[in-house]
């Protein structure tokens, strides 16, 4: 017996041993990656073969530290990465609903009460679907979709019924579940008048599911026993709700549990609402989940690659040996000039159809006398070679609102075996989908070998807010052989500012006062004291649309509808025409905003201040515009002269007034929120 126990613990130790994760891993191609056993490797040197494009993966939350052949490789920054992130993207199959459980006004539902339905996913991610409150109930469900398609969830149920009677919830707003039926008796709802005090426990992490450890505390004022209902929308993937019973009317702490999975770190505003109207706002900060991998990309010149932990002190060698077999990966090698010739011929003469701005490379809009779809001051082109190496232009920075049409020039045969390219956007937050544009052939030439016959595959990758992953495919035969990833890295883009500034105001407030008559002290006299110009702190709120800009837009339009984008100086894409970004800045004269602000001297909104903001330098501005604001008057009537003309007290306090005016005002302002990020 001891001996079939031994024998059954030896044989679980083996397996669990040989199914732990690796630390290290490499890819000869960047996507198929093979575990180096830390038995081989931890504090010790391994060879293994050189090849083109190999990419080396920490499997862990920490980045190593990286030499390479024995130079420490700082600038070469890892690729961090999380198995689970993102969020899903879903529909709900109509009529695909059924219910479970009875629902009984009065009793709180337990796991028998749900929905089952069929929902298609169509993007992996984190998810939490909810129903709305109705009738003191709502169904609810998270979790994280590894691969999108179609596949059955349930939906759980939250509360306590209120009424007897058919009821219809609603997800989002279109889909419909029942009517469900619910029996039993009305029940006496509580109505709230207050909510104080929201205390959160719990752990808020990216990526984990909240559990019974995850509440907020709130002390409540109820008029009545009865149900109490307070409950929150869902705010990044996660959402709160407290019902029950409430035994006396007067102040008492209810518990609001959290449900769902936190999609991304940051701060989720809450806002606490109960029946009866009230409401409460309370912040609980959401941290970052460890990564789960970080990879570097190896220089195709290196010799030995070695990786060190910050942590636990380890050092791991790889030394690369032999000659990167580029066979394998394309089989053959163009010579440069093939792909620029292709890109010449195709798209014409470097200098009249390409322009090089600091965003990225334009094309014109006609190109040999045709109109081309993606061509003008909106478009981004990358071309890259079937070895992935940038032409022309490196992968760009990339900013929102632009579009980024990606081309690869490659071979369209290799060794007898057919070859074509896919592209296939991984990451990014986009306002559209992509088309697919093939391109034309033409002879190019090989590095030692008969001619090859070139081709092009193309995609418009629409607007994105967040950075853009994507990843290249080349098939063979119709099988991948070969995958490269790239990012385009998205700068931020602003469309207004707040800032402080410092006016001076031409708008003079004068002062009056009720003196005797230097000639008769028995009778009386008005005296004005004429104000100065001001000073005044305000709030300024610029909007970043340029009526410069504008005008030049209109004016370069036609330009580049004819094939004349090369001959403009600083063309105007259409992200330009209502905001800025600091990677492309507008020209010094065209960087005049609209600007609206109120003065902090006087009671709020009793100075109002309008014009335009002449950003000179980053987060620097010099405003001119008008004053609108609150000053003394003395309407009194025509003919009246100060400190000549006699009135009674009566009519002194009848003549004196406050009123509106405008007049000029100038001076200059800061954006602090520009100038911190400068030195971030």
């Amino acid at each position: 017996m001891r001996k079939k126990l031994l024998f059954r613990l030896t044989v679980l130790l083996f397996i669990f041993s040989t199914v732990e994760a690796q630390t290290i891993s490499y890819s000869a191609d960047g996507a198929n990656y093979k575990d180096i056993k830390d038995s081989e490797i931890k504090n010790k040197t391994i060879s293994i073969p050189k090849a083109n494009g190999m990419t080396i993966k920490i499997n862990g939350p920490d980045a190593y530290n990286l030499k390479i052949d024995d130079v420490a490789a700082i600038e070469n920054k890892p690729h961090a990465s999380k198995e689970k992130s993102g969020t899903a993207l879903w529909t709900i199959v109509s009529g695909s609903f059924t219910t479970d459980g009875n629902y009984t006004a009065g009793t709180a539902m337990t796991d028998d009460n749900n929905v089952k339905m069929k929902v298609v996913f169509k993007s992996t991610g984190f998810y939490t679907i909810t129903s709305d409150v109705v009738n003191g109930i709502q169904f609810f469900t998270t979790g994280f979709v590894e691969k999108a398609g179609q596949r059955d969830v349930i939906l759980k149920s939250l509360g306590t019924p209120i009424d007897a009677g058919n009821f219809t919830f609603k997800i989002g707003t279109s889909v419909n579940i029942g009517p469900i039926p619910f029996d039993g008796s009305k029940q006496t709802v509580s109505t709230i008048t207050n909510i104080t005090t929201p205390a959160s426990k719990g752990m808020y992490v990216q990526g984990i599911t909240l559990d019974e450890s995850n509440t907020i505390k709130v002390s409540i004022t109820s008029t009545a026993p009865g149900i109490y209902d307070i409950n929150t929308k869902v705010v990044n993937g996660v959402f709160f709700r407290g019902t029950g019973k409430i035994a006396a009317s007067g102040t008492s702490e209810v518990l609001l549990k959290g449900y769902g999975t936190p999609v991304s770190e940051g701060t989720g505003k809450f806002t606490l609402g109960a029946n009866g109207g009230t409401t409460a706002e309370h912040s609980i900060p959401f941290a970052d989940s460890p990564n789960d991998s970080y990879t570097y990309e190896i220089p195709n010149e290196a010799k030995k690659v070695e990786l060190s932990d910050p942590v636990g002190g380890d050092t791991y060698t790889i030394e690369l040996t032999g000659d990167p077999d580029v066979g394998d990966q394309h089989k053959i090698a163009l010579a440069n000039t093939s792909y620029l010739n292709y890109v010449q011929e195709n798209y014409g003469a470097t200098n009249k159809t390409f322009k090089v701005t600091p965003y990225g490379l334009l094309i014109n809009s006609k190109l040999n006398g045709k109109d081309y779809l993606y061509g003008g001051a909106n478009y981004v082109h990358i071309f890259l070679d079937e070895m992935g190496s940038p032409i022309m232009t490196t992968i760009p920075q990339g900013i929102p609102e632009m579009q980024y049409v990606v081309h690869v020039i490659y071979n369209v045969e290799n060794l007898g075996k057919k070859v074509s390219y896919g592209i296939n956007v991984t990451g990014g937050t986009f306002t559209g989908g992509g088309r697919v544009e093939n391109g034309k052939t033409n002879e190019g030439e090989l590095n030692g070998g008969a001619d090859p016959v070139l081709a092009e595959y193309s995609i418009l990758i629409k607007t994105a807010d967040s950075n853009i992953d994507f990843e290249i495919r080349r098939f063979e035969n119709g099988a991948i052989t070969t995958r490269l990833n790239y990012t385009i890295t998205m700068t931020k883009s602003f469309t207004t500012s707040i800032s402080v500034g410092l006016l001076n105001t031409k708008l003079k407030n004068p002062t009056y006062s009720l003196v005797n008559d230097p000639a008769n002290d028995a009778l009386k006299v008005a005296k004005e004291t004429e104000g100065n110009n001001r000073g005044f702190g305000t709030v300024l709120a610029t909007l970043y649309t340029s009526p410069i800009t504008i005008i030049k837009y209109y004016l370069d339009k036609k330009k580049i509808s004819q094939g004349k984008l090369t001959d403009i100086n600083n063309p105007v894409a259409d992200f330009q025409l209502h905001s800025k970004d600091y990677l492309y800045m507008r020209p010094v004269w065209e960087r005049i905003y609209p600007t609206v602000g109120v003065g902090l001297n006087d009671k709020i909104f009793q100075n109002l201040f309008f014009g335009l903001n002449w950003e000179f330098a980053r987060g620097g501005s010099i405003f001119v515009g008008g004053h609108y604001g609150k000053v003394n008057v003395f309407n009194a009537p025509d003919g009246f002269e100060f400190q000549k003309t006699n009135l009674t007290s009566d009519q002194y306090n009848l003549y004196q007034n406050v009123d509106w005016r405008t007049d000029w005002a100038f001076g200059a302002s800061v954006d602090f929120s520009i100038l911190s990020n400068l030195f971030k």
